[in-house]
């Protein structure tokens, strides 16, 4: 199986196959062939494509009719030199080992022909593989007449399949392929003296049968059901790729504590994906490889300092390891500061509440699952509905004018905790350490003594009330009360 350090060695400086001009696409010298191998490697590439892919350009207005179909002159104002079928055979046999050369004219026998003493071809071309968004290639030598060529070839597709839903709703189900697959050639010092590829491979010859190519289906269960867990590290990665709201909230979770485990390896695999052409064809890969650091400045001040703790542990062995080392600290400070001015959060089962207006309909992008459901007046909110989500009790209203409004969350349940880390289960001390202006408020609701924590600011209005029994805590309310 390949290693992924490997992979992360030869992405240090990508080459990214746009194509070359013609004049600058030529075989490296026997003396110096370090320098040009990339470029030998698109030089034997395009023309194994005019065999395999596509057909040379050709010039229409020259046609002959044969009974093998009508034939056209081959360009001679972009191929002077290759005028004949002799002179194409030469090129063939100067890049490719003799066994690929000749593999290459028996692909097609009748392509291409001299007729009248010119080069004519049957026009043709098979259509590139569509799963394939770019290749990636890199050379290292194995000795003075070995040198090995590494293409990687990056999958990235996405169909819809078509569903519907329990009330009779249509929807479409998005379907990605993503990953990689490499091939190896092999580039060696002739007899003659003449360099040439002794393998090859087409140029979109991606291998959806890889391990390290994944397809995901983001549907409405797979927040519910798939085992993230049970997924490698790049597989891990990959999801993220495409998956936000919910299907984003549980892998960015593990995403994070693997990196707490293995700074590292987690730092390779993403600046893997931060050099790939996904960061080109994706912007918002940026927020998949800060994703650890955003994360992190929503958890305890405990959890923030083993953040920093894995942090500094790296120690970056290229700029771009340090780049994304720097990206990921970065999006820590600043989500830090947000979170800051957004003490009202809740966190249950790795979904962050916050009271005040949310976007779009409950659940809000969460994975909050209803069990029942009231509808009633509410403290000068309207008509309000009262959720009990199992784990979460909510109440919010909903206008046409302003949407929804999260006003109350009410849990009893172990592990469930505010942002600043106070949860069910901690102590009276506890409170008081991280809420210190919090005040005693005994029979709060009636029904139990509790710590009151208020806010202010635009949060004036809120408070936090931490009921206890026997000095610790065994429920958590949250609350936006009108002014």
């Amino acid at each position: 199986m390949f290693s992924l350090k490997r992979l992360f060695a030869f992405l240090l400086f990508p080459l990214f196959l746009a194509g070359c001009a013609k004049q600058e696409c030529v075989p490296p010298s026997p003396e110096a062939p370090a320098a040009n191998v990339p470029s030998a490697y698109e030089f034997a590439a395009e023309i194994y494509d005019w065999f395999d892919l596509t057909t040379m350009p050709l010039d229409e207005s020259d046609a002959r009719e044969t009974p093998e179909g009508t034939y056209y002159r081959v360009n001679s104002a972009v191929y002077p030199e290759l005028s004949s079928l002799s002179a194409l055979r030469e090129r063939v046999e100067a890049v490719f080992s003799p066994d690929i050369a000749e593999a290459l004219f028996s692909l097609s026998p009748d392509h291409y022909r001299d007729i009248g003493g010119k080069l004519y071809a049957l026009p043709g071309a098979r259509g590139t593989n569509i799963y394939l968004l770019d290749k990636t290639v890199t050379a290292e030598p194995v000795d003075d007449a070995h040198w090995t060529v590494t293409l990687t070839f990056w999958a990235d597709y996405t169909a819809y399949t078509q569903n519907i839903g329990p009330l009779g709703q249509l929807y479409h189900t998005p379907v990605a392929t993503v990953g990689y697959s490499q091939r190896v050639l092999d580039y060696e010092r002739q007899a003659d003296g003449q360099w040439r590829f002794t393998s090859f491979c087409p140029s979109d010859a991606l291998d959806l049968e890889a391990d390290t190519v994944f397809t995901f289906t983001y549907d409405l269960d797979t927040f519910d059901n798939t085992d993230f867990d049970a997924y490698s590290d790049l597989q891990l990665v990959l999801y993220l790729l495409h998956a936000d709201g919910a299907y984003a909230e549980a892998p960015s979770d593990l995403l994070y504590r693997r990196f707490i485990e293995r700074p590292e390896d987690l730092l390779k695999l993403l600046t893997m994906l931060d050099t790939s052409p996904y960061s080109n064809a994706y912007p918002y890969v940026d927020a998949v490889t800060a994703g650890p650091g955003c994360h992190a400045a929503w958890l305890s001040l405990d959890e923030q300092a083993e953040f920093l703790a894995a942090l500094d542990s790296c120690q970056p062995e290229t700029e771009a390891e340090q780049a994304v080392l720097e990206r990921m600290r970065t999006a820590y400070e600043d989500t830090r500061e947000d979170a800051y001015y957004a003490p009202f959060c809740m966190v249950a089962d790795g979904q962050y509440l916050t009271l005040g207006p949310q976007e779009g309909a409950f659940p809000w992008g969460h994975t909050l699952r209803e069990v029942s459901r009231e509808t009633g007046g509410g403290d000068g909110f309207g008509t309000v509905y009262t959720v009990d989500c199992g784990v979460l009790t909510l109440r919010y209203n909903a206008t046409e004018e302003s949407g929804e409004f999260l006003y109350l969350i009410d849990s009893s349940t172990p592990g469930v905790r505010t942002i600043a880390g106070v949860g069910v289960g901690d102590t009276e001390e506890g409170i008081l350490a991280v809420y210190p202006t919090a005040s005693f408020t005994p029979d709060w609701d009636g029904s139990c003594d509790a710590w009151v924590y208020p806010g202010d600011g635009e949060m004036l209005g809120c408070h936090i009330a931490f009921c206890v029994e026997d000095g610790q805590v065994v429920r958590i309310v949250m609350e936006h009360l009108p002014c």
